[in-house]
């Protein structure tokens, strides 16, 4: 099983624990990871890190890209096309998924359906040159109530309306819009290229400030497994599936990083 987890939760545990982030990749290889994930636009254009300095940094501590995500805003900016800088980043950094987030609808009534029309043509652009390059899109049920994608429903009319389009998966964030992995699996299944394995938990831990349903109950984040997702039965479909590819594990918002990983990579081992 390819496990992986967020650069981000990498750097957070790192600063967390007092560590370097070399330490910290040591410790997450130490127990079975062996890829990161890359959100492109923070760990990467925020910081100034170039796709050879995240190769190097990474291949030093024996980890793998599994994939990079990069933000677009076409809702208002029809030609933004900095997806090609994402698809060469990646294939520099020797991986041949990447993840472009269509970006945030503007809220305007009158203009949304013509949003959604220009996020679809960037997508089109983008995906196709990726295709040229030999490098799968994948979109996931961003969680956020202004995203066209943050349903399952808005997943598949993207994924039908752009050719090439595959699924990240995320099992948490199908929770963000109240619809169950178990439902909706068997209709996506098929499209699926990614996964990201993540909980919520619906009991405060005394830190966090509560997240928010689209129906409105607080939800939180916790370790894969320790929440009121039922993770373990999509891991087992997954597996059963013959999918060979990696399984991110995110967890944004946790007080304790270090711990949040390793006791998702335990969870996780326990469900297969």
């Amino acid at each position: 099983m390819k496990l992986s987890v967020f650069y981000g939760h990498v750097k957070d545990a790192a600063k967390q624990q007092g560590v370097s982030i070399g330490e910290m990749l040591d410790y997450v290889k130490s127990i079975g990871i062996d890829y990161i994930e890359v959100i492109r636009d923070f760990d990467m254009l925020d910081e100034g890190i170039s796709a050879e300095e995240m190769r190097d940094l990474l291949a030093a501590h024996g980890l793998k890209v599994s994939n990079v995500c990069g933000y677009f805003d076409f809702a208002v900016k029809p030609d933004d096309y900095r997806g090609f800088g994402q698809i060469y980043d990646a294939l520099t950094m020797g991986c041949r998924s990447i993840m472009p987030i269509p970006g945030l609808l503007t809220g305007n009534a009158e203009t949304k359906e013509q949003e959604i029309r220009q996020m679809i043509e960037g997508e089109r652009v983008v995906v196709a040159k990726a295709a040229e390059l030999g490098v799968q899109c994948v979109i996931e049920p961003y969680d956020n109530p202004l995203s066209p994608v943050m349903s399952a429903v808005g997943m598949r009319y993207f994924a039908d309306n752009v050719p090439n389009l595959k699924f990240a998966l995320d099992s948490g964030n199908l929770d963000f819009c109240c619809e169950k992995i178990e439902e909706e699996y068997p209709r996506m299944k098929d499209k699926i290229a990614h996964v990201h394995l993540k909980d919520r938990s619906e009991t405060p831990d005394g830190i966090q400030k509560p997240g928010h349903r689209t129906d409105g109950s607080e939800i939180y984040a916790c370790a894969v497994g320790d929440g009121v997702v039922n993770v373990a039965w999509f891991v087992r479909q997954m597996v059963e599936s013959g999918y060979d590819g990696c399984y991110a594990i995110e967890h944004f918002g946790m007080p304790d990083q270090k711990k949040a990983i390793t006791d998702s990579v335990r969870n996780i081992k326990a469900m297969i």
